[in-house]
């Protein structure tokens, strides 16, 4: 279990952010089932909702890694990408399940797999970088939450 991820006053995505981990989930370099950079930037961007009031379920396994779902009920499933792990197969199968699901799903990551993302998916409409502009956006999805 990570703690003490606070997120008050920063842009999601960008900086960084002391966490705790649990040793029993360091093994090999991997936090649980994943690299520190995808384990830690879910869990950081759960913690900095969750301060602004959006519900989040963070998933490590079989489901889109972070749902959020806003006040007036509308959801969106985001799938937080690691350069090197971006072929169409697999995020075409994660866009279909997610969009399926959730009725609306982005993929963020750093810029470099951003346009990993990019170049694959030919859709930069679902693609959002880290920092400033994934801000942007869920400060917009916040704004137009009202009902």
């Amino acid at each position: 279990m990570v703690s003490g991820c606070s997120s008050a006053g920063t842009t999601p995505g960008k900086g960084k952010v002391h966490a705790y981990v649990k040793d029993e989930l360091l093994q090999n370099g991997q936090i649980g089932n994943q690299g520190p950079e995808h384990f830690l930037s879910v869990t950081y961007l759960a913690s900095w909702a969750i301060e602004r009031g959006i519900s989040c379920q963070v998933n490590h396994y079989d489901d889109a890694d972070l749902i959020m779902t806003f006040k007036n009920g509308k959801t969106l499933a985001i799938e937080w990408q690691t350069s090197g792990h971006n072929d169409i197969k697999n995020l075409m199968q994660k866009r279909q399940t997610s969009e399926n699901k959730y009725g609306r799903l982005v993929f963020v990551g750093s810029p470099e797999s951003c346009e990993e993302m990019k170049a694959s998916l030919q859709d930069d409409k679902i693609v959002i970088c880290r920092g400033k502009q994934l801000e942007t956006l869920l400060n917009d999805l916040m704004n137009n939450d009202q009902t």
